[in-house]
């Protein structure tokens, strides 16, 4: 991403979200994405949903892709969400907290 060009990654039928800010940490191996979800005339989208958009549009394995946060504010169509992308799978089990991970669907959730 160069200059005020942001990433746009579709979540589904007329949801799109926008990386708002991207930081990368080396020492844990994980990259931090802050997303703005705009979801016109729907609700807030599913964690799933997230996670599977977020590992399509980044070309990684969504066992790597853990969705920590999204918040919808009342009466608006957008939310904001924190994704974790992680080096690998081990790091990411590692690092990231039991309840998050049991919430993006556990360890053995999502098998391809």
């Amino acid at each position: 991403m160069s200059g005020n060009e942001k990433k746009q990654i579709q979540i589904g039928e007329g949801v799109v979200a926008t990386v708002v800010k991207e930081l990368y940490n080396p020492l844990v191996g994980k990259k931090k994405l802050h997303l703005l979800i705009n979801h016109p005339n729907q609700g807030t989208p599913m964690r799933f949903s997230v996670r599977m958009a977020v590992a399509n549009a980044y070309s990684v394995d969504m066992k790597r892709v853990y969705v920590k946060l999204i918040k919808s504010e009342y009466g608006k169509a957008e939310s904001k969400a924190v994704v974790n992308i992680y080096d690998t799978v081990d790091r990411a089990l590692k690092y990231e907290s039991k309840y998050i991970i049991d919430r993006n669907g556990g360890v053995e959730g999502f098998e391809e």
